[in-house]
């Protein structure tokens, strides 16, 4: 029963999906034996108007494709069993040309002898027209692409590299042609290969995606880097693929470091000399009190509000005057 309910959904996936199902026979009309019914769909001709002969499959192929795709079949019909792909062009009942992806099995009897082929059909003209743009205006785009200082990574809809620019494949070592066809995940260890499965995760339901994550370069060292990514959508709002904008962290990084280093040697310096520090924001009036100016005067750690009027409040009424005055004419470049 399992089995037969399985295959009954297997059916109404190839009657119902995007996936056409032909059976020709072998000889040069091409002439069909049996097509699943969600042709219609695809191609506007009904199941019965090809296995009538009212429409001829060869008929429907673009004159400029005709000849190779019988070549194609005449040389495999003499290879042994097996499928092979091709690419070609349709005509529509309503007269447009759709590319289609074609995956065709031989069949063959006992003595080898062709008897039939079977094929599952699908329409890749989108797919064929956003790469038809992106030759056309691929010289302009190499141009732009490669002259910025910034990485570029462009994926597929199966998340394989199309393209990567220069500055890339410097930044991580690699020459562009082994880069190709790969994944962003074999260029990541396992700790970040979390950080890109979450952010690719994310691509079908988001414009853009902005987040760190440490690459591996080709010599197995780490580099840090920020990605700006953004989603290609197709006309109907499925997902092309994926472009990044990656800049290289490692100077900023290294700063971050080195302020993390500085502060906390001021920090073991402030607390040997027992005294506090603040930092005053005079736009905004923010201020950082050190937890050491509370504690000398008896607050718990963070009791202090972050603002000005924390400081103003406690300081000695008689005090209060002429030290706003001093720091009024420091403020006015009258005193250091």
């Amino acid at each position: 029963i399992e089995n037969g309910e399985r295959l009954i959904q297997e059916r109404q996936l190839f009657i119902t999906g995007p996936t056409v199902v032909f059976r020709w026979q072998a000889d040069d009309e091409c002439r069909v034996e049996y097509v699943s019914p969600n042709v219609v769909e695809q191609l506007g001709y009904t199941k019965q108007d090809f296995e009538a002969g009212a429409v001829r499959f060869s008929d429907l192929i673009h004159a400029e494709d005709r000849t190779r795709i019988k070549r194609g079949r005449a040389y495999r019909s003499d290879l042994p069993s097996g499928p092979f792909e091709q690419e070609y062009r349709l005509r529509h009942r309503d007269g447009r040309y759709l590319w289609v992806y074609d995956l065709t099995h031989i069949i063959k009897d006992q003595d080898g002898r062709t008897l039939s082929y079977q094929g599952y059909i699908q329409d890749i003209t989108e797919r064929k027209r956003v790469i038809e743009q992106l030759t056309r205006s691929e010289e302009k785009y190499r141009s732009v692409i490669n002259n910025t200082h910034e990485g570029f990574w462009f994926v597929d809809a199966q998340k394989r590299t199309l393209e990567v620019n220069d500055s890339l494949c410097v930044l991580l070592g690699y020459a562009r042609e082994e880069m190709l066809g790969r994944t962003p995940l074999e260029f990541v260890d396992e700790t970040n290969r979390k950080i890109f499965l979450k952010q690719m995760a994310r691509i079908p339901r988001t414009d853009h995606r902005i987040y760190e994550i440490e690459l591996r370069c080709k010599d197995g060292s780490n580099v840090p880097t920020h990605f700006s990514t953004t989603t290609l959508w197709g006309e109907t709002h499925n997902v092309l693929g994926a472009f990044a904008f990656i800049t290289d962290l490692t100077i900023q990084k290294q700063v971050e470091e080195d302020l993390r280093k500085m502060q906390e040697r001021l920090s073991f310096a402030l607390e040997g000399a027992q005294a506090g520090l603040w930092d005053w924001d005079t736009q905004s009036n923010q201020v950082y009190f050190s937890p050491r100016i509370e504690t000398m005067l008896g607050y718990q750690p963070g009791e202090w509000e972050n603002h000005l009027s924390a400081w103003e409040s406690r300081v000695h009424a008689q005090d209060l005057d002429p030290v706003l005055a001093a720091l009024h004419e420091h403020l006015e470049g009258r005193q250091e």
